[in-house]
């Protein structure tokens, strides 16, 4: 009775949110606005998710040349040398000179493929193009100097409409909180990232806070005022990779159950995935889709398996390169498949194999990394077909690197944020029980 209760209740949700989706520093300065550009294609809704909490709690193929960066790599297509990185700390410096024309002619000003050295997560360098599409994907480098712009450009056809634009952030140091948060609302134009009155000091952390297929973001050039440097951060000794849906892109977690999805509330940097690589010290790629299911997707044509062995599957046929090999790797699906496999019990086994296929995929990419698969516990009817993939993945193959873990989800209905996704209280909650995890697991 429960669980046709739960059936219910998901198809019933589901079937809203996707109507929604179809009607629907002290000193530190922000960037100037720019044009809106219109479109006219619409996004479909999510994961089938809960409309009323379940209990109460109180917490707060072509190989491609690649460029080594602070959290991921960078794919270049077509063929194209980029600078190899050494793994120590580097620095470019701006010139200055009293005696020089005006401070707009004394600016430095990196290209695309100058910014690889730079760049974190799965980035794609194509046609003059930094493509920083993934969650949480962009650049961090140390900085000093009073003016940072740069130039975007964001592609009409996956911009869908005004509620679904590329959001970019920019932080300093360890900050959380940007110091400047825009969207990117035209095909093309620069943006201040950075302003202050005086010269600053910082870590600049500047990523794309939306997902990827909720329009694209790439950087054409990066400009620093007279005197200013720029330098490469060494990358940590420690690396994991999060792969997983809507829950994992933050989908909603600025939001409020009352009304739906806008991207301008998704905040990927407030989602469990970054909050637990931070809690650790380790950096960290993101590859997240809301929608996305291992049987089947709601918001696009790709299913996970077509998702993870590419560089940036909406954009490109490029394959991602795994140069850098993360020490754990997080799998967080099954929500999506279970709209379907409730629709459909055919669906059940296609589950399971897919499951395989995928966890076949990520070993032979991945062959000496920790594998954690999760789901969060409303969806807990897949954790049983996850542990026996698991349990006989790992017999078939003799891996005893993957695990299992279910993880928590929303308990109060004030913590539910847009289309009944949990809110970034709810995502620190996750985050206290996946790190105690990987604590327990001793990967780093």
């Amino acid at each position: 009775m429960q669980t046709d209760r739960r059936k219910l209740i998901s198809a019933l949700v589901g079937a809203a949110v996707f109507a929604s989706l179809l009607c629907s520093c002290s000193s530190v300065k922000t960037g100037a606005d720019a044009p809106v550009t219109e479109t006219s294609e619409t996004a479909d809704s999510g994961e089938t998710l809960p409309a009323s909490p379940i209990a109460s709690t109180e917490s707060a193929p072509n190989e491609t040349p690649e460029s080594s960066t602070s959290f991921g790599e960078t794919v270049s297509v077509p063929s194209e040398e980029a600078p190899e990185p050494t793994g120590e700390a580097s620095s470019v410096e701006a010139p200055a000179d009293d005696d020089a024309p005006p401070a707009a002619a004394q600016t430095l000003t990196l290209d695309s493929a100058e910014l690889c050295e730079y760049s974190i997560g799965r980035t794609l360098l194509s046609d003059d193009v930094l493509y920083m599409n993934h969650t949480c994907s962009g650049l961090r480098f140390d900085f000093r100097g009073s003016s940072l712009k740069a130039e975007f450009v964001s592609s009409a056809e996956y911009c869908y409409d005004n509620e679904h634009r590329a959001w970019i952030a920019v932080y300093l140091g360890d900050s959380t909180e940007p110091c400047t948060r825009f969207p990117l609302d035209s095909e093309q134009a620069e943006y201040t990232l950075l302003e202050s009155d005086e010269p600053i000091s910082s870590t600049v952390t500047v990523v794309k806070l939306t997902e990827e297929q909720f329009g694209t973001a790439g950087i054409t050039s990066l400009s620093l005022g007279a005197g200013a440097s720029i330098g490469r951060i060494p990358d940590s000794d420690r690396y994991i990779e999060f792969f997983g849906d809507s829950i994992t892109a933050g989908y909603g977690n600025e939001g409020e159950l009352s009304h739906g999805f806008d991207t301008s509330e998704e905040n990927g940097m407030l989602t469990y995935a970054p909050i637990t690589a931070r809690a650790l010290g380790a950096d960290y790629s993101m590859v997240c889709v809301s929608g996305m299911g291992l049987t089947a997707s709601r918001t696009c044509d790709f299913v996970a398996g077509d998702i993870y062995p590419k560089t940036d599957a909406f954009i490109s046929d490029a394959a991602y390169n795994f140069t850098r090999k993360p020490q754990l790797i997080v799998v967080n699906l099954g929500a999506n498949d279970s709209y379907y496999i409730n629709k459909d019990s055919s669906v059940y086994d296609l589950y399971e194999s897919r499951y395989y296929d995928l966890l076949t995929q990520i070993r032979s990419c991945n062959p000496d990394s920790v594998i954690l698969c999760c789901i969060c516990d409303y969806w807990q009817e897949r954790m049983p077909q996850i542990e026996r993939v698991v349990k006989q993945f790992s017999e078939d193959n003799g891996d005893d690197g993957i695990y299992t873990l279910l993880l928590p989800y929303v308990t109060r209905e004030e913590d539910y944020g847009s289309d009944a996704h949990p809110k970034i209280k709810v995502q620190y909650e996750i985050a206290d029980v996946l790190t105690e995890k990987i604590k327990e697991l001793s990967v780093f």
